[in-house]
């Protein structure tokens, strides 16, 4: 107050809320649609603050290679000493997936020679993943003449004598 006014007083109530982490992150293929705590980051800390993931994994839109969105990052933990200037609710962000290698093996079934007798000798084919995936599957086989041998390209096995190569 003043000689004029009588003394008064009044509160006003605010709210700092937490900030919503953004992520990234990169990892190669491994089949799955989630990205763990030690292969995220927080983009979006304030200065040098103390906030980071400490466990648990994100749900990512999909689990192929590229760039896919993560969805949920409730499986996290934010740990650090400036943990609760920051939530996981709203979180946003996107994890690189790389691709992964692949081996492809072909096979004689009757081993690298073997006499003719009629009947057709072919080869099998497959592809593993060199990732952790474990994925892999039987391919289709294609047969050609070789070293003066007129054949193919097909998918039929030979019968005759002669050399091949079988490819996958």
């Amino acid at each position: 107050g003043d000689t004029n006014h009588t003394g008064n007083s009044n509160t006003a109530n605010f709210t700092i809320n937490p900030l919503a982490v953004t992520l990234s992150g990169s990892r190669p293929y491994d089949g799955t649609a989630t990205a763990s705590h030690t292969i995220l980051s927080i983009t979006n800390k304030v200065g040098t603050d103390n906030v980071s993931l400490t466990a648990g994994s994100a749900t990512l839109a999909g689990k192929n290679a590229g760039s896919e969105a993560i969805t949920d990052a409730s499986g996290l933990t934010l740990g650090g000493t400036a943990a609760g200037n920051y939530t996981l609710t709203g979180a946003t962000g996107s994890v690189t997936i790389g691709q992964v290698g692949s081996t492809v093996t072909v096979t004689w079934t009757d081993g690298t020679s073997t006499t003719y007798d009629g009947n057709t000798h072919g080869a099998t084919a497959s592809w593993a993943s060199t990732g952790t995936d474990g994925e892999g599957a039987s391919l289709p086989v294609t047969y050609v003449g070789i070293s003066g041998t007129t054949y193919g390209p097909t998918s039929t096995p030979p019968t005759n004598a002669g050399h091949y190569q079988a490819s996958a």
